[in-house]
């Protein structure tokens, strides 16, 4: 990886995270979550009827971001709306920051075209990750998912298989109750398993180049998607 590339590219990630902890709340959407997280904690269900319009009171509400909602109101209950705030963009900042020099520094000099998209990627999405939404979340747990199945294929090409990739099933089961993007993590598994494929016909050298800058490209589009 070139010397440019490998200073920019946690340039990014830190960036990212700075943006997300310090950029002041600017959607409406953490609201509406706050308020359904408190009505789950106070209940121990999920919301089932609306709750929030006077023109449709008892209509059928479905919560789909329930779990995002109950670690928002969590935070706030726990140190008031600092709390809210660090849980809807502060922590998924860092994760996301985390995750990503982890699976960068996995690839390390295996990619470097793959390295710069992924990079710049984050920093054209800079406006939508530092949203304070669900989608600030789902695109942490994107990241851990690409992690554990990087780090599974890095093992299986060595000969030593981890059953650590079987933790995707928990995390999809989260994901799916957290943000309506759940489906990118379905394909990007099937991803990894088409190229297991290919591979098997092209040669574990060349096949891991490529997989590993279809993994980070795919990622980072679906980030800045």
């Amino acid at each position: 990886m070139s010397g440019a590339l490998r200073f920019a590219a946690p340039a990014a990630l830190a960036l990212l995270v700075l943006s997300a902890a310090l950029s002041p709340l600017r959607t409406n959407d953490v609201f509406i979550h706050l308020v359904t997280g408190r009505l789950l904690l106070d209940e121990r269900e999920v919301p089932h009827v609306d709750r929030y319009t006077f023109t449709t009171p008892g209509a059928r509400y479905v919560a789909h971001e329930w779990l995002a909602a109950a670690w928002y109101a969590l935070g706030e209950r726990m140190a008031g709306p600092v709390g809210s705030i660090v849980t809807a963009k502060v922590l998924p900042g860092l994760a996301i920051g985390a995750l990503g020099l982890a699976i960068l520094a996995r690839i390390r000099a295996r990619s470097a075209i793959a390295v710069g998209v992924f990079t710049v990627a984050l920093v054209a999405a800079r406006n939508r990750l530092t949203q304070d939404r669900p989608e600030l979340l789902a695109i942490a747990l994107l990241l851990l998912l690409c992690w554990l199945l990087v780090r599974d294929r890095e093992r299986a090409l060595a000969g030593a298989p981890d059953r650590q990739v079987f933790w995707a099933i928990p995390l999809g089961v989260v994901w799916a109750n957290v943000h309506a993007s759940f489906p990118l993590g379905v394909a990007l598994v099937l991803a990894f398993a088409l190229a297991d494929g290919l591979d098997r016909l092209g040669g574990p050298r060349d096949a891991r180049a490529r997989v590993t800058a279809a993994v980070l490209a795919a990622g980072g589009m679906a980030i800045g998607a």
